[in-house]
């Protein structure tokens, strides 16, 4: 092959000096010779003529007459919001679920879902025959200890003061006979006697419980009382609880029970009721642990759903949790719980329908905004961007970021100017100086 490429050299040189040859007779011999060579030769002489190609490109600084290709989109100004978008079902304020604890048959439900009621409210009336019997033994069991404490607690009060008494009389007998006995008139047995007589009565005086002179009910006493006060009241309050009532005012917005059956054998195990105060719709939400800094009390929330047709209705930020939970099971992420509050009355919203919160954390008018894409750092990790010069070579330019969202951010740099050519995407070789091509995103 290299003999036939310096023939073929040698004939292309020397066809203008010595054969005086036309052009289209030189090229049918270069036609010819080619159509000689073997095919790998051919492909020998491609590859040679692309290497010589690549080099003579290196050779004037890598560049071709276009350039490095890049995606360029023109710099302007506008509005930027960092926006949290975040989703979860409304639902009241308040909510309780009403349930018994109590093995009675419904007798009567006295509202539905749907009915709006007040505190106090009976909802359900259990059967209270058998409570009722049972709470008129329990009074009557405690009225009777209640008198039959009274009446012994009179008796040993008498007892009690007819025992101090006979010791005062006692003591008095004792000390006529001490002196009786110094002189030689009554004997030493007597005495001795007396003396015993004292003391026996002093024992019975403290064997009475006693609190400022009166004789009071002993401990065991007090507590078979105290037992007997409790059961009465337990009474009480079972036969109350026979009449299901509400613990707030509100709207039943679920009745997961009928006539018929047991208090505490409701459908799938669920409360007998749940009321809603329906007056103030609420969410609660899960923010990340990265986005969380950014929400405040107070701030002021968009409330979007299907239901709304398009409308929109205004919120707030009414309470973030101290705590932090895991996104989900065996994720490192937390999340934060938040309640929002919808302040602005709609009679289209209910419970229970997925709503959207909007939450604008951060924004700015009439600054550049280019995409986050756009941005670089340098080796010394401060953000730049590349824009193209009107002799397209790039330029570097320095730049501070301000508010940003997950697509644009506002930028901030010196010598920015509306519609300068920005780099999309810029390849982290890309140097200042260097010529390129665009092409227009």
């Amino acid at each position: 092959m290299g003999e036939e490429l310096q023939s073929m050299h040698g004939t292309e040189s020397a066809v203008p000096a010595v054969d005086g040859q036309k052009p289209e007779k030189r090229g049918l011999k270069l036609w010819t010779a080619l159509k000689r060579m073997s095919w790998k030769k051919k492909l020998l002489l491609i590859l040679l003529l692309a290497a010589l190609g690549a080099a003579a490109q290196w050779a004037l600084g890598g560049q071709g007459d276009a350039g490095i290709k890049v995606t360029t989109i023109p710099l302007v100004k506008k509005d930027i919001e960092d926006v949290l978008s975040l989703k979860a079902p409304l639902e009241g304020s308040e909510s309780v679920e009403v349930v018994s604890r109590l093995h009675y048959e419904v007798l009567e439900l006295k509202v539905a879902e749907g009915d709006r009621v007040r505190k106090g409210q009976v909802l359900a009336v259990l059967d209270s025959e058998a409570l009722a019997l049972q709470m008129d033994k329990a009074r009557d069991a405690y009225d009777m200890s209640v008198f039959q404490m009274k009446e012994q607690l009179q008796q040993r009060q008498r007892e009690y003061e007819k025992t101090l008494q006979n010791l005062a009389a006692a003591q008095r007998q004792y000390e006529r006979m001490k002196a009786l006995q110094a002189i030689g008139a009554e004997s030493e047995e007597s005495l001795e006697t007396a003396k015993n007589n004292v003391e026996d009565l002093q024992r019975a005086a403290d064997s009475f419980s006693v609190s400022g002179g009166r004789v009071v009910a002993s401990a065991s006493e007090s507590k078979q009382l105290e037992i007997n006060r409790k059961s009465l009241e337990q009474a009480q309050k079972d036969f109350e609880e026979s009449q299901i009532t509400s613990p707030i005012d509100g709207t039943v917005t679920r009745v997961n029970i009928k006539v018929g059956r047991f208090a505490d054998d409701t459908d799938e195990s669920k409360p007998m009721f749940v009321i809603e105060n329906l007056d103030q719709l609420q969410m609660k939400v899960l923010v990340s642990e990265y986005d969380i800094a950014k929400i405040r009390l107070e701030q002021p929330v968009t409330v979007t759903a299907d239901i709304l047709k398009g409308a929109e209705v205004q919120g707030v930020v009414a309470r973030v949790s101290p705590t932090g939970e895991p996104k989900a099971l065996g994720s490192a992420e937390r999340v934060i719980p938040i309640q929002i509050h919808i302040t602005e009355a709609s009679d289209q919203l209910i419970a229970g329908i997925t709503a959207k919160a909007r939450i604008t954390v951060d924004s700015a008018k009439d600054v550049w905004v280019i995409p986050i894409e756009a941005i670089a750092e340098n080796e010394e990790a401060q953000t730049q961007i590349f824009k193209v010069a009107a002799d397209q070579t790039l330029q570097v330019v320095p730049v501070t970021i301000g508010v940003e969202n997950d697509l644009e951010a506002a930028i901030e740099g010196e010598g920015l100017q509306e519609g300068d050519r920005i780099v999309v995407s810029p390849a982290a070789d890309l140097k200042a100086g260097v010529k390129v091509d665009e092409t227009h995103e």
